[in-house]
C-alpha cells in the first residue's frame, strides 16, 4: 500500500513537471535546458534541496509555495524560507499553485 501511495505522489508530480516544462518551452526556453527530477527525502525537503542546488551550481531554480495563493507570511520553519535564506550564487523563483489544484 505504501509503494502504491508513492507511485502515485511521482506520477501526480510528473504531471505537474511535465506542464511546468511545456509551458516553458511554449515560452521560448530551450527544451535541453531545462531539467526535472523527484528525489526521496534524505535529510529534510529544504536541506535536500539546497544540497542538489549546491551540488549542481543551477543558475535558475524554480519552487512552488503551497500557500502563496492564501498570501500567508513566510514563516520561519517553512520550507521556502528555509531555501530562499539558504540558497546561494542562484536565482530563486517561487511561485503559488496553479489553480484549481488541491
Amino acid at each position: 500500500e505504501l509503494e502504491k501511495w508513492r507511485l502515485g505522489w511521482v506520477d501526480r508530480m510528473q504531471r505537474l513537471l511535465d506542464e511546468g516544462r511545456n509551458i516553458l518551452i511554449s515560452k521560448g526556453v530551450p527544451a535541453a535546458r531545462i531539467k526535472t527530477r523527484i528525489n526521496t527525502i534524505a535529510q529534510g525537503i529544504a536541506q535536500d534541496l539546497l544540497k542538489v542546488i549546491g551540488q549542481n551550481s543551477y543558475q535558475v531554480v524554480v519552487i512552488g509555495k503551497k500557500s502563496f495563493r492564501q498570501a500567508k507570511p513566510f514563516n520561519l520553519g517553512s520550507h521556502a524560507n528555509k531555501v530562499m535564506f539558504g540558497v546561494k550564487n542562484t536565482i530563486l523563483v517561487i511561485v503559488d499553485s496553479p489553480k484549481g489544484r488541491k
